[in-house]
């Protein structure tokens, strides 16, 4: 009765979520927009277990930060609100990680790293402010599921008469 429903609701809560998620993204290359993802969690029982979405990108606890921290920026948009999120603890990166980006902007990396040693680097939560952001197509399709399985529920029962 809910096994197939609610599957098509993680999956499609995942190309919601998703879809949010590459509008708040940060662009250089592409290659981070691109790498989110989103995969089934294991079953419970007789139900599905939901949904997980993330990045593959070795680089992108920099640029959203830990998945684990309680980042609350509601509304806010990437880039328009960009000075409005919190920032990492200043560290010195890889040069060689940064040598792309500084390279395309005419800066010289040691200054990046130097910057980033001094102040850190912008969090943009991107995946938090997708679902975030994705909260009324959320509740429609979570209310079209409601409806798909009172609709089967109705029609088992009108069977059993």
């Amino acid at each position: 009765l809910l096994y197939t429903p609610l599957r098509a609701y993680f999956n499609d809560t995942g190309k919601v979520i998703k879809k949010r998620a590459k509008q708040n993204t940060p662009d250089f290359t592409g290659k981070l927009k691109s790498q989110i993802k989103y995969k089934r969690v294991a079953d419970k029982g007789r139900l599905p277990g939901g949904i997980k979405v993330y990045v593959t990108t070795s680089y992108a606890p920099y640029v959203h930060g830990y998945m684990d921290r309680n980042y609350k920026y509601k509304g806010l948009k990437f880039p328009k609100d960009k000075d409005k999120f919190s920032r990492t603890k200043p560290h010195w990166p890889p040069l060689q990680a940064l040598a792309p980006w500084a390279n395309a902007k005419g800066i010289p990396v040691f200054l990046v790293a130097k910057a980033i040693s001094e102040k850190g680097t912008a969090i943009v939560p991107f995946l938090k402010m997708g679902y975030e952001q994705s909260e009324k197509e959320r509740k429609a399709l979570l209310k079209l599921t409601t409806l798909k399985v009172e609709k089967k529920w109705k029609q088992s029962r009108a069977l059993v008469k």
